[in-house]
């Protein structure tokens, strides 16, 4: 079976979802194969079955939200091409080891917050004892004086 291969290419194509964004579509039109990657100002897919030609057409004229897209460019592909299942495995693991960086990512910023929160709270107990000691001495004095 012919296939084709497209490159998507502009500024803004990666970590937007746009992978996924044509996942769902090929998914959608059940296009069986169906690799994506994203190479050098661009992303490449491969596509093979009988509805290419309406995935071509679709992504021409849809992307996604944030994308800035200059040029798709495509091709006839004679090789052979993976399925879309496995696609759809490696790139939900792929997309679980970013989730695992941020996380890892947040909790560093979490406790680098829970320490400056425990300075600020000793800093605040200083300032309230200074604050006592001037509220003695005013009263000292108002006793003074009057």
């Amino acid at each position: 079976m012919k296939g084709k291969r497209i490159v998507i290419k502009g500024e803004v194509v990666q970590d937007i979802g746009y992978r996924l964004f044509l996942y769902e579509l090929a998914e959608g039109l059940d296009i069986p194969e169906f690799p994506a990657r994203n190479i050098e100002k661009g992303v490449e897919l491969l596509v093979g079955g009988a509805d290419t030609d309406k995935f071509v057409d679709f992504i021409r004229k849809e992307k996604t939200e944030r994308a800035e897209v200059k040029e798709v460019e495509v091709e006839d592909y004679e090789g052979k091409i993976k399925p879309i299942e496995r696609f759809a495995q490696s790139f939900m693991l792929s997309q679980m080891g970013k989730f695992v960086n941020i996380g890892m990512d947040i909790l560093e910023t979490q406790k680098g917050m829970k320490s400056d929160t425990s300075k600020m709270l000793e800093k605040q107990d200083l300032m309230l004892e200074k604050q006592d000691e001037t509220i003695g001495e005013i009263r000292g004095l108002r006793e003074t004086f009057l």
